[in-house]
């Protein structure tokens, strides 16, 4: 799956992380599969019943082990459970993710490390030693000419 722009965070989950403002956050698979299964239901209101089914799949876990998970993905993302911003819990009925998640390929490509500064600059300095090799050639070769 590809990055996705979820409000100020980019959610990485190839990676298994949360890039907030430059700064990664490493979460792990069972977070980032609770995570992308919230932004593939938002904006609705996923049962814990059903959370549990998904994610958790042939494990048998607790009520406990989600809650744990939107607790540990609650602090990563700064949210805050009285007032969220992201996570949002509806009483006897389950969790919904408040913030629309942006899907866009440009998106993987923002959060690569760039390295277009290094290649320009290699190719310049590249670019000025095969110039100044030719000029010196011309040079050599009219001081041989004459006038």
């Amino acid at each position: 799956m590809p990055a996705v722009r979820l409000g100020h965070l980019i959610v990485e989950p190839d990676r298994h992380c949360l890039v907030d403002t430059g700064t990664a956050h490493r979460i792990t698979p069972r977070e980032m599969a609770v995570l992308v299964y919230l932004m593939e239901q938002a904006p609705n209101v996923v049962s814990r019943e059903e959370m549990l089914e998904t994610v958790w799949e042939d494990v048998v876990v607790n009520d406990e082990a989600l809650t744990l998970v939107i607790s540990r993905l609650r602090a990563v993302m700064a949210d805050n459970p009285r007032a969220p911003r992201f996570i949002e819990t509806i009483p006897k009925k389950g969790y919904r993710l408040m913030v629309e998640p942006v899907m866009e390929e440009s998106m993987k490509r923002a959060t690569v490390p760039k390295r277009t500064g290094r290649v320009l600059v290699a190719v310049l300095t590249l670019l000025l030693i095969v110039m100044t090799a030719l000029f010196t050639i011309v040079r050599i070769a009219y001081e041989q000419v004459g006038p």
